[in-house]
């Protein structure tokens, strides 16, 4: 048993000459399906996408994109460099939900990154990010970072 309680997740891992569109939909399944309890996860997430049939068929009429570089950050054996997330494609003015990364840096101390959704049905990312130029509406730890003198340089898409 894994320190949470429960036992961890066998992931079977997606062979390497398939497409990368299936390899992320399955990863992405691997997680999302793991044997844990309630508070884990999301509850939409298992009513929404609890057969694999319905997460395929949701993957197939809306394909996610990835960051250029980023389906191979979690196999890696060390975290991305910061300049990897600096060079993440930056937030526009394109109407859609995402997940995106801010990058948070104050002179003389250690960078900090936030990373979180746009999933508002009117105002998508664009209105997520909205929040953090008025300091409105940010979770806790993330308020903190702003009232500590960082200052964000870089707002990019993770997908």
């Amino acid at each position: 048993m894994a320190q949470h309680g429960f036992a961890p997740a066998v992931l079977a891992t997606p062979e390497r000459n398939f497409p990368r569109d299936f390899q992320q939909n399955a990863y992405t399944w691997c997680v999302i399906s793991v044997d844990a309890p309630e508070w884990y996860f999301c509850p939409v997430y298992k009513t929404i996408l609890g057969k694999q049939e319905d997460f395929d068929k949701i993957c197939s009429e809306t394909p996610i994109a990835l960051a250029p570089g980023l389906f191979d950050v979690p196999k890696a054996d060390t975290p991305p460099p910061i300049d990897f997330l600096r060079s993440l494609p930056e937030v526009d003015t394109a109407g859609f939900w995402g997940i995106y990364a801010l990058v948070m840096e104050k002179l003389g101390f250690p960078v900090k990154l936030c990373v979180g959704s746009g999933t508002n049905a009117r105002d998508r990312v664009l209105g997520r990010m909205r929040d953090y130029d008025r300091q409105q509406l940010l979770p806790r730890f993330v308020k903190l970072a702003p009232e500590a003198g960082y200052t964000i340089t870089h707002r990019g898409l993770l997908c």
